[in-house]
């Protein structure tokens, strides 16, 4: 151990320690090294100031942040930012006509293109669905957390991109995603255990599963092909989206569904407006929570959500290190096999 790390290590007073609090302090040491030499943090931008105080406490109880991990200087960060976050107005995430505008300078062709692909998953094959030039200010971001690595990594931003530009960051596959790691945990006679890990928090196991003829054994070029049920393992949809809900007349709100990190990314980069697939959906469509946000706050008219651009108001977030997390998808099936008499 170098002089550096060990200095980075609390001493321990020996003096006057019985042994209940000399293994307490041993076991704090042990457990500062482990925390500082071999858990890599990643630094997040929250949003918790827009929530109760115990809903960032049980980030820190739950094991997630490794600084600060002291509760009192938590609640202090807390404290500072809710105050200056609550000095908002509901009437800030309130959108009028001016605040989406018909796309222009991009080809129809690949507006065309892009409505006729998001037409074939729900919801946008059963509800208004369109593609306009929306202010990234009124978007309402259901994702408390925003990490900057990641941020990084999904998308190049530059100066002066154009609508076309703006276009392909907003609707094209965002980066080179993190692999994913397949483990067979056990297989038997009618069933067995799958474990698919990733350090992408954001893969999931997309259902409803899909039907395909595949060969039993690829390794055979002239194997048979059967039917097949598919769940495939992956991130979610290329495409930023935003839902617009009504919630009494003359007041709606556009709520960010996907695509988030890119839309922070734009506004830190200065754009004030972006291309963005809008989708509209009626308050009862609106899960609880939504993503990170309860659903009172989103449909609240008297309610203060979170705006994306919130995230650069350094009054209101709470810059916090973050223990990495390893995505965990297990699947476990089970089969019969039986035969039915007909008479």
């Amino acid at each position: 151990m170098t002089e550096e790390k060990a200095s980075e290590i609390p001493a321990i007073n020996m003096e006057n320690l019985s042994k209940e609090k000399l293994a307490n302090a041993v076991k704090n040491v042990q457990k500062s090294k482990i925390n500082s030499e071999y858990r890599p943090t990643i630094r997040k931008l929250t949003l918790f100031s827009a929530l109760p105080q115990q809903a960032l406490l049980s980030q820190l109880e739950s094991g997630f942040i490794a600084e600060p991990n002291d509760k009192e200087k938590i609640q202090m960060l807390w404290q500072n930012a809710s105050n200056a976050y609550n000095r908002g107005s509901p009437s800030r995430s309130f959108i009028t006509q001016d605040d989406t505008k018909q796309l222009v300078d991009v080809e129809q062709s690949q507006i065309d293109s892009i409505l006729s692909q998001v037409r074939n998953y729900a919801p946008y094959d059963s509800h208004p669905t369109g593609i306009y030039n929306v202010r990234i200010s009124k978007l309402i971001t259901p994702q408390l957390t925003i990490n900057l690595m990641r941020a990084k990594k999904r998308v190049n931003i530059k100066q002066g991109m154009n609508p076309q530009d703006l276009f392909e960051i907003v609707f094209k596959p965002a980066g080179k995603p993190e692999p994913i790691i397949r483990q067979i945990l056990g297989v038997g006679p009618n069933g067995g255990s799958l474990l698919f890990t990733s350090y992408d928090e954001d893969i999931r196991l997309h259902h409803p599963p899909q039907y395909r003829k595949i060969s039993i054994n690829e390794k055979d070029t002239n194997s048979p092909t059967f039917e097949s049920m598919c769940l495939p393992v992956g991130g979610g949809l290329p495409f930023a989206v935003a839902y617009r809900i009504q919630l009494a007349p003359n007041i709606s709100r556009l709520i960010l569904g996907n695509g988030i990190h890119r839309i922070h990314s734009l506004a830190e980069a200065g754009y004030e407006w972006c291309p963005l697939l809008v989708c509209d959906l009626i308050p009862l469509e609106i899960s609880d929570p939504f993503v990170e946000l309860p659903r009172s706050i989103i449909l609240d008219p008297n309610s203060n959500p979170p705006l994306i651009t919130d995230f650069l108001n350094n009054n209101v977030i709470i810059p916090l290190d973050y223990f990495t997390l390893l995505k965990t998808i297990r699947l476990n099936w089970n089969f019969e096999q039986y035969v039915t008499v007909l008479r």
